[in-house]
């Protein structure tokens, strides 16, 4: 399935072959440049890195209606949400890739083509990011507290009566199924007074740490996505700026490609904390 979608999921607009038919869709690619360094007599060159360029994208379609009123409301929906101003996503069979318009939508001048009761219609976007990422993310709970209660119950007399479960590994791998490295939303949550809680990347050494005494109920979350990199904290619903806790020495970690191997734990009092780790997984192409 294919749809057009606002930022914030608030309206839709769907090729169903109903209301709007995809006719042509061209999905472009992404132009890499490489940059290299020739040393003197060396026989080829020395590649420093390699970056990525945004994707240009093309859509053709037709808008169908039974009136001259329906026909202009449907224009509209779609003139709206492909704006040059704002931003949409472009989702393809369960991938979504953010879009901006190049242009305002574009509709054909013959009478044949743009009528009450059909109308074609081309739009050009480019995704300045060209990555095709999940609609829904990733959510890993690293360290968790399980819940064993359940009905039917059944107490003995004797025997301790037990709601829940810590898990016992303080290992966690995370799988990386896209194909390039991507940030994550790391979540530490306090189920009572943790002091220093911290999450180790063993594959590179790097980690992310608090240095904050958390209180019950507290929770700081970590944002190591580009351009979205922060630090906040939540008690009581409020929530806080906590840039300055996190220790000098942190990293904001970005998932490569393949497995991650973490280790999470703090200071004093770690079997009161919880770990979640919350990433989108980045794709070349779907």
């Amino acid at each position: 399935m294919v749809s057009l979608r606002s930022k914030d999921g608030a309206k839709e607009i769907i090729f169903d072959n109903v209301i709007y038919t995809l006719n042509e869709m061209d999905l472009g690619t992404a132009d890499a440049e490489l940059s290299t360094f020739k040393g003197v007599n060396q026989v080829g060159e020395y590649l420093n890195h390699t970056t990525i360029g945004t994707r240009s994208i093309s859509i053709v379609g037709y808008v169908f209606a039974d009136s001259q009123e329906e026909m202009r409301v449907r224009k509209r929906d779609l003139i709206k949400l492909v704006n040059p101003l704002d931003t949409f996503d472009l989702v393809v069979d369960g991938y979504r890739l953010s879009c901006v318009a190049s242009d305002t939508v574009r509709f054909a001048v013959a009478r044949y083509e743009n009528n009450n009761k059909l109308c074609k219609f081309m739009l050009s976007a480019e995704a300045v990011n060209p990555c095709f990422v999940p609609l829904d993310e990733t959510t890993i709970k690293v360290a968790l507290w399980r819940a064993v209660f359940k009905f039917p119950l059944v107490l003995q007399a004797n025997e301790p009566f037990i709601v829940g479960v810590r898990e016992p590994s303080k290992i966690a791998n995370i799988q990386n199924s896209g194909d390039i490295e991507t940030g994550m939303l790391v979540e530490f949550v306090a189920k009572g007074e943790v002091s220093n809680p911290y999450l180790l990347n063993l594959n590179t050494r790097e980690q992310i740490k608090i240095n904050k005494t958390l209180s019950k109920g507290e929770v700081i979350r970590v944002n190591t996505n580009y351009g979205k990199k922060t630090v906040l904290g939540t008690i009581d619903g409020e929530e806080t700026n906590y840039f300055s806790f996190l220790d000098l020495d942190s990293t904001f970690i970005q998932l490569e490609v393949g497995e991650n191997e973490f280790r999470w734990g703090a200071d004093s009092n770690e079997s009161n904390l919880e770990v979640n780790i919350m990433f989108s997984p980045k794709y070349l192409g779907v």
